[in-house]
């Protein structure tokens, strides 16, 4: 019932650890437990700089609690869990990561930097409890059993043997109507991911190559080009990232926030592209925030009813 720092972190960059995570996830004689482990699987097994790691028993664990098309994310779930055990759940690191972490990916840079924060650190090792809390304790909830799960893992990567650019296709099928509806950091980071998951399925999947895997790939591409044309980011085909520029990183967070204090600087009524009702000093009601008093226009007060998004930096 406690909740210990407990875990090894393998840097794959260096050859000792991607022999050790292929000697780990290629072993039959231990069973590994993942969240979501469509795009951990789909990595080890295709990613361009790791041995072709052809992964053997493993338990999806969200398809525990969720159907392949609709996935329920680690965060929902573990507030299911906070309900019946409060107190592990208050020991965890909010699973919502700080503001700008995402930040040096969207502009193609890896996200963090050797050495690793005692923070971060944490933070990794916090998703095995979180597994292991949901397990014991949402166990009755359970929408397919282990042993189900753990062939239809199995399913998951016999596909990737056969057919990895099909598999790529129904990711990126899957996650691009969420597009639209991404703003800020986040719809920023998603558009390199996609850029970068084209061409790699492009360069690794090249013998798999169909009429309507170009096609869906074509698609994506158009999709996001606007957007990677504003951030003025290119995606080289070799999938390298750009140096980490930390003084860069540090002028793009001023400028964010310059832009946040600006963008409420004019009252709580005030904002880009939203829309809400107020009410105004003379009692009467409005839209946007500005009341229309008896026989005089007023300015009203407060957020009240807001629909729209605000979008840091963008």
């Amino acid at each position: 019932d406690t909740i210990n720092e407990t875990g090894l972190l393998v840097h794959s960059k260096c050859e000792f650890g991607k022999q050790l995570i292929k000697r780990v996830m290629e072993s039959s004689a231990c069973t590994k437990l993942i969240w979501g482990a469509d795009a951990d699987l789909t990595s080890l097994r295709h990613q361009i700089d790791l041995p072709n790691i052809n992964s053997q028993r493993v338990i999806d664990v969200q398809l525990c609690f969720s159907e392949k098309t609709r996935r329920l994310g680690m965060g929902k779930m573990i507030e299911n869990v906070r309900c019946v055990r409060p107190r592990e759940v208050a020991m965890l690191p909010d699973k919502e990561r700080e503001e700008y972490y995402f930040l040096p990916s969207t502009r193609n840079m890896q996200s963090t930097e050797l050495p690793y924060t005692k923070e971060f650190v944490y933070y990794a090792m916090c998703d095995l409890h979180r597994i292991e809390l949901i397990l014991r304790t949402a166990h009755q909830d359970l929408l397919h059993s282990l042993e189900e799960v753990a062939e239809m893992t199995a399913e998951d990567i016999r596909r990737l043997d056969k057919a990895g650019a099909e598999v790529c296709c129904e990711f990126l099928r899957t996650e691009s109507p969420y597009y639209e509806n991404k703003w800020g950091l986040r719809r920023m980071e998603k558009t390199i991911q996609f850029a970068r998951s084209v061409k790699h399925c492009r360069v690794a999947c090249a013998d798999q190559m169909t009429e309507d895997v170009d096609a869906t790939l074509t698609e994506i591409e158009q999709l996001v080009a606007p957007d990677l044309e504003k951030l003025n980011v290119i995606v080289p085909d070799d999938l390298s990232f750009a140096n980490r520029d930390t003084d860069f990183l540090q002028a793009e967070i001023f400028r964010l926030e310059e832009e946040k204090r600006q963008r409420f600087s004019y009252g709580n009524q005030v904002f880009r592209g939203g829309r809400g009702r107020g009410r105004g000093r003379g009692g009467g009601r409005g839209r946007g925030g500005r009341g229309r008093g008896r026989g005089r226009e007023v300015q009203g007060r407060g957020i009240v009813n807001y629909h729209g998004k605000i979008a840091p930096g963008w």
